[in-house]
C-alpha cells in the first residue's frame, strides 16, 4: 500500500498485527496512502461512519506506528497521514501468536482485495475503453520449486519498484492521465485438492 522502493517493516508482534486486522483500519490506512493526508472527519464521510469513530481508529494505528499526524488544523480536524514503508508479514511464522495474528490481518487484506475486484467488475462498463482494456484479470499456472517460486516473485515486485518508484509519495511524477491500479501478486498450489502433505 505504499511505494515499495521504501525499506519495509517487517511486523512480528502479534499486537501490531491484532491492531491492523481491522477492516476499518486498513480502509483508513488505504485511504491515506492514495489521498495523502486526511483528517478523522474527511475519513468519516468516505465510509460513511462517525468522526468519533474514525478519531479512535487512526489513534490505535498511530500506537504501532502506521499512521502519524501531519501539519495543520486541531482536534478532528487535525490531518494524518501513513508512514511510509512497504508491510510485511508472514502467516507461517515458527512463532504461534505471530503466525495466527497474522494469518487474521492476511484474511482481513484479501476480503479487502475481493472486495475491490468484485466492485470493479460491476463497474467497469462506465470507465473509457483504453482503461476497460488495459485492466485485465490473467491466471498462470506454472511448475516451479520453492526457490523459483520466491525468485519470480521478487522479480516481479523488483520489476514494478524500478519503473515506478515514487508515483505513490510524489504525485509531480504522475502522468495526467494516470489512477491508482492495484497489483496483487499472489502464488499458491494449483491443486488444493491433493493437499500439501506430499511437498513438506
Amino acid at each position: 500500500m505504499t511505494d515499495a522502493a521504501a525499506t519495509p517493516r517487517h511486523l512480528r508482534d502479534p499486537r501490531a498485527l491484532r491492531a491492523l486486522a481491522h477492516p476499518l483500519r486498513i480502509k483508513l490506512l488505504e485511504a491515506l496512502v492514495t489521498h495523502g493526508t486526511l483528517t478523522a472527519t474527511q475519513a468519516s464521510e468516505l465510509f460513511s461512519t462517525t468522526p468519533a469513530s474514525c478519531s479512535f481508529h487512526l489513534r490505535e494505528l498511530a500506537r504501532f506506528g502506521f499512521v502519524e499526524r501531519a501539519d495543520g488544523g486541531h482536534g478532528r480536524e487535525r490531518p494524518w497521514r501513513a508512514v511510509a514503508a512497504p508491510l510485511h508479514f508472514d502467516p507461517h511464522a515458527d512463532d504461534p501468536d505471530e503466525a495466527i495474528a497474522a494469518s487474521e490481518l492476511a484474511r482481513v487484506l484479501q476480503g479487502r482485495w475481493i472486495e475491490r475486484f468484485e466492485g470493479w467488475s460491476q463497474v467497469a462498463h462506465t470507465y473509457a475503453a483504453p482503461w476497460r482494456h488495459a485492466l485485465s484479470t490473467s491466471q498462470f499456472v506454472v511448475w516451479l520449486t520453492p526457490t523459483e517460486t520466491t525468485d519470480l516473485l521478487a522479480e516481479l515486485a523488483r520489476l514494478i519498484q524500478e519503473r515506478y518508484p515514487d508515483r505513490l509519495s510524489d504525485p509531480s511524477t504522475r502522468p495526467p492521465d494516470a489512477m491508482a491500479v492495484e497489483i496483487i501478486l499472489d502464488a499458491h498450489p494449483f491443486d488444493l485438492e491433493a493437499g500439501g502433505a506430499q511437498h513438506q
